[in-house]
């Protein structure tokens, strides 16, 4: 069982680069993302290069027990309208049952009391019924669907947007803490 008093989120810094990117191009996470292809070096630290001086994303470290174990990112923070969207992936695949949910209690705790969002959106390949089934159990609402919206192993695929308000989550965590 996962002992949530093991689990941290802190900021991604470049120490951790070069775990993040064996995880991002493993064929188990490449498969789920829009952008497929082989992440290269260069590509991969300009990405992280960008971090630092753009106040519209975070990327964050998940670790259990002091082990890297996933990331999260929150991309397009707008902080008029305090909103943004969220990634995440388990980059081990070993993980213990339960992990990716604390990850996700972890981020949704970040992104509203630190980041003070108030609605927090997500989105999902329609073939992905793991994060489909993730993003519903994190508390998140279905607020649409782009049929055919893009193109993955030479086939249209849906794209299921997500939407978890503040409020429904501070309801919410208490059913799925205890």
């Amino acid at each position: 069982m996962v002992d949530l008093k093991k689990c941290s989120v802190r900021v991604l810094t470049v120490t951790d680069l070069e775990q993040v990117l064996r995880w991002r191009n493993s064929d188990r996470i490449r498969q789920c993302m829009y952008s497929d292809h082989l992440i290269s070096w260069e590509e991969h630290k300009a990405w992280f290069d960008k971090l630092q001086y753009k106040d519209d994303r975070k990327s964050l470290l998940f670790a259990y027990d002091d082990k890297p174990t996933g990331l999260l990112s929150f991309t397009e923070i707008d902080t008029v309208h305090c909103t943004a969207f969220w990634g995440f992936y388990l980059g081990e695949p070993s993980s213990i049952k339960g992990l990716g949910l604390h990850m996700g209690i972890l981020g949704m705790n970040y992104a509203f009391e630190k980041l003070k969002l108030r609605k927090i959106c997500g989105e999902a390949i329609g073939f992905n019924q793991g994060s489909i089934q993730y993003h519903l159990r994190l508390g998140f609402k279905e607020e649409g669907r782009f049929i055919n919206h893009i193109v993955k192993n030479d086939k249209y695929e849906d794209i299921v947007r997500f939407a978890l308000f503040k409020e429904q989550w501070q309801e919410h965590r208490l059913t799925i803490i205890n």
